[in-house]
């Protein structure tokens, strides 16, 4: 761990303070003071910008976000394939009164069509419009 702590601050020189930002005592034989960032020393062509490390740490932590982000939607994705919304036996209830509507609805139609083809005394059969009462429409279960 030698030489973290240097290369994870930043130098700058006291003398750079602006007039309204300079410190009231400072110790007569410190020039320059260090702070948390990642920028190019006094003396540097390009004097306090950021430099390549601040780049690269920025980079690091979006990567760090889009792959959590990742995990946690991939994690949510089979979770909710493994956990149904509907349970299993709810899900053959529904299939079972699916079935028994259709069989009503069957049945209701067979009865229909019997009363509208009631064969005539004489053996023929005759085909006309029937009126149905509610109990002659009820069904025999």
């Amino acid at each position: 761990m030698q030489g973290y702590i240097e290369s994870s601050l930043s130098l700058f020189n006291i003398s750079d303070f602006s007039n309204s930002s300079v410190p009231m005592r400072t110790p007569y034989n410190i020039t320059t003071c260090r702070y948390r960032d990642f920028r190019y020393p006094p003396g540097h062509p390009r004097q306090y910008e950021y430099n390549v490390y601040y780049w690269h740490v920025i980079a690091a932590k979006l990567a760090f976000i889009i792959v959590m982000e990742h995990i946690v939607y991939l994690t949510k994705f089979v979770l909710s394939y493994v956990i149904p919304d509907v349970p299993y036996a709810v899900k053959e209830q529904i299939k079972r009164e699916k079935y028994l509507t259709q069989v009503i609805l069957h049945e209701t139609n067979l009865k229909l069509v019997t009363k509208r083809l009631k064969p005539v005394d004489d053996g023929t059969v005759k085909c006309g419009k029937v009126n149905l009462t509610r109990e002659e429409m009820e069904l025999d279960f």
